[in-house]
């Protein structure tokens, strides 16, 4: 791996590459953004003297060589995001190469739940930042799908992607205060603990309401 100091050097050095090729060569980029090799240039310039300007690039250090790709059907990609170039604005979405398998660490695999729930925040969190407002919708029904593949709980998908939670409905609260007067408060709690509740743990999260709910019912029989 190196020195810890390898990437800052490494920065250092081609921050200056980068201004003084820039600097000497007649024609500008109207922007240049650099992700440690990767390049993200606007060129508002002819195709042929952007292949100058790569030669000229290439003459700077014979161990640094620039190659290029071009946009294709105006579209883009840079790191992990699409870019597309639509009623000149930029519309970002999420890039997936054509091997990209939507393999994830399945729920059913011997991990921690926050592990397994910090997959679907990440992916989450990556679609919301990275995608345009337009295209975010589409993402993030595409990670729906990709995360019930991989075996996660629908209920767990739809709380962290979309901020849903499930309702106590009515007639649940019914049944889970019925339960409630048939089992003294110890029973109860260790069939919560259980997950044996009505899939308490799985299907509802059971808040502090209704479990002070019980304990006042338990302290109305005595």
């Amino acid at each position: 791996m190196g020195s810890p100091l390898s990437p800052i050097l490494a920065n250092i050095y081609m921050e200056r590459l980068e201004e003084e090729s820039i600097k000497n060569f007649p024609l500008k980029p109207s922007l240049w953004c650099r992700y440690v090799d990767d390049v993200f240039v606007l060129w508002p310039h002819d195709n042929e003297s952007i292949q100058d300007f790569k030669l000229h690039l290439n003459k700077q250090n014979k161990h640094i060589q620039f190659t290029t790709e071009e946009e294709n059907e105006n579209k883009i990609a840079f790191l992990d995001v699409q870019i597309e170039r639509k009623n000149n604005k930029f519309i970002t979405s999420i890039f997936r190469k054509k091997t990209h398998t939507d393999k994830y660490l399945n729920y059913k695999s011997n991990h921690h739940q926050r592990i397994l729930s910090g997959v679907v925040k990440c992916l989450t969190d990556r679609a919301k930042k990275l995608c345009h407002p337009s295209e975010i919708e589409q993402e993030l029904k595409h990670l729906k799908e990709v995360f019930l593949a991989n075996g996660y709980p629908e209920q767990t998908i739809n709380v962290t992607v979309y901020g849903k939670r499930g309702h106590f409905t009515q007639t649940k609260k019914n049944e889970f205060f019925m339960l409630i007067k048939s089992y003294n408060l110890s029973q109860l709690s260790a069939k919560i603990l259980e997950g044996k509740t009505f899939d308490a743990q799985r299907n509802w999260q059971l808040n502090w309401a209704v479990f002070s709910k019980a304990i006042e019912l338990e302290i109305e029989k005595t």
